[in-house]
């Protein structure tokens, strides 16, 4: 009897290439046996089906039936996974699929042979994922592919139009398969979701981080599928970040630390945020989508910014601002409310590698204006995450020069320490409304006017030779950064004194 080979192909479109793997993973879990053939090729064995995963195809060979009987019972696994029938017969999506295929019945899961005898099938023609020539072939929707649609149509569309692509018989069959091996989180109530997910050169390096972080998902969370580490991330990016520290904090104790470095230098992450109108609503718009190239710079980010407390504990001043940046404010009703600008502007930056020191300050600025309207809100905003991370980010990402930091940072803790013996906070307003260096050098020169009589009295100690070297380093192409660096640092100290006040105020006044 002749064998049935059937092949899974890397076809370089993120979505396929994700459920293919995800297919591979099932059948590795599943297998009779796990092994490798004579040219080390990872191999699982069923019962009359080897199925091997290559650089650029997944191929399950054997007897028709045997071949079939595998992929049938995958495609069961599958539906169980995303699917649920209620009791009164209908069917019920869960998890992501309750929103990327809201509108859709699950009639597009099926078994592999049972594909091509459905009437939107044609014999055969050419497919637009994998180019294969020959399989039959159908025009494709968002159940194969969420971005493969009537480009027109990106911004809204219905979960059930189809687009101008054609898509295969194999590419199909494996496509949905790729929400198994997504990283997931929802927002907005349930209104929208934000997926995640390894894309590599080639399908053994999205296999390897794959092996390495299985244990990582959380199954029993309706949320998301995944420990989060810090609050309020919803946005691409900042789930991104939430996935990488979550990752870090779990395995960085365990052997499997570098382990999970390596696996993650052949993968970059793509993410996609999608959202519908109404719980009720079939309509599913794609609010953003993006590639994220290089993750492990961005957990070596993470790595370098552990530090152990005076008791001995391990925590992370990334993750630490990264809670701080939404902005609480009391509602009306008394209860608080985060605004997530900031957090989504420094989550970007982080990932994009850019510039994060004016971000940070506009955080300290708005810490600033809460000291006079809620303090209790910044009670613990971590004064010391900030000033920590600062350096870590100089040094980790290249284009930044650190080699005046120390000097902006002694020259700004003492502006901070001046604001809260003088009480004069036009300092740090003067200081951000500077327009150009000129403007900021005269903002410097005022201070030291202004004050000379408590600098004179070392309340608080004045260095010279670092206000010197400052003010020969500013010009107008650096200027910005160094007023945002100043503010930085003497907000941060002013907050850090306040707070150290309020608490002996606090101490002294109880019995």
């Amino acid at each position: 009897m002749a064998k049935t080979v059937i092949q899974f192909q890397h076809t370089g479109h993120f979505w396929n290439d994700l459920g293919v793997i995800a297919l591979w993973r099932w059948m590795a879990e599943n297998a009779l046996d796990i092994g490798k053939t004579s040219n080390g090729d990872l191999m699982a064995e069923f019962d009359g089906c080897e199925c091997i995963l290559y650089q650029d195809c997944l191929e399950t060979s054997g007897d028709e039936t045997d071949v079939y009987a595998v992929l049938g019972d995958a495609i069961e696994a599958l539906t169980g996974q995303v699917a649920q029938p209620s009791k009164t017969g209908k069917i019920w999506w869960t998890g992501p699929s309750s929103l990327l295929y809201a509108g859709q019945q699950p009639n597009f899961l099926l078994r592999y042979e049972q594909l091509p005898k459905k009437t939107q099938w044609r014999r055969r023609g050419h497919c637009d994922v994998c180019h294969g020539e020959g399989h039959a072939v159908r025009t494709t929707g968002t159940a194969y592919n969420p971005l493969l649609v009537n480009v027109s149509r990106m911004s809204g569309f219905y979960s059930e139009l189809k687009g101008g692509y054609q898509i295969c018989q194999s590419c199909a069959f494996a496509a949905p398969f790729a929400l198994t091996q997504a990283w997931y989180s929802w927002g907005d109530e349930f209104l929208s979701l934000t997926l995640l997910w390894p894309v590599g050169v080639d399908l053994l390096a999205v296999d390897r981080f794959l092996r390495q972080t299985t244990g990582l998902h959380i199954a029993d969370n309706l949320r998301r599928n995944y420990k989060r580490v810090f609050s309020y991330a919803n946005s691409t990016t900042a789930c991104f970040l939430d996935l990488m520290c979550s990752s870090w904090t779990i395995i960085r104790n365990h052997t499997s630390a570098d382990v999970l470095m390596m696996a993650l230098a052949g993968v970059q992450f793509h993410a996609m945020q999608l959202s519908k109108p109404s719980k009720t609503s079939n309509v599913v718009n794609i609010d953003r989508y993006q590639t994220i190239p290089d993750p492990m710079g961005i957990l070596r980010l993470v790595q370098q910014s552990d530090h152990i407390s005076q008791q001995g504990k391990i925590w992370n001043s990334l993750i630490s601002i990264l809670n701080d940046m939404p902005v609480k404010r009391r509602g009306a009703d008394g209860k608080i409310q985060a605004d997530t600008n900031l957090l989504n502007q420094i989550a970007d930056a982080i990932v994009a590698r850019s510039s994060i020191e004016g971000i940070l300050e506009q955080r300290i600025y708005e810490a600033l204006d809460q000291l006079h309207t809620d303090a209790k809100i910044i009670e613990h905003f971590n004064v010391f995450a900030f000033r920590l991370f600062v350096p870590i980010y100089f040094k980790e990402v290249k284009y930044m020069s650190a080699n005046l930091l120390s000097a902006l940072q002694s020259v700004g803790e003492t502006l901070g320490e001046l604001v809260k013996i003088t009480e004069d906070r036009g300092i740090l307003y003067n200081l951000r409304n500077a327009r150009n260096a000129d403007d900021l050098l005269e903002v410097l020169s005022r201070v030291v006017v202004r004050h000379a009589d408590a600098f004179i009295e070392r309340k608080p100690e004045l260095w010279r030779n670092r206000v010197r070297e400052l003010t020969e380093f500013i010009d107008n192409n650096n200027w910005h950064r160094a007023r945002s660096l100043l503010g930085l640092y003497a907000g941060l100290k002013f907050i850090e004194l306040s707070q150290k006040s309020q608490s002996s105020s606090s101490t002294s006044t109880n019995p």
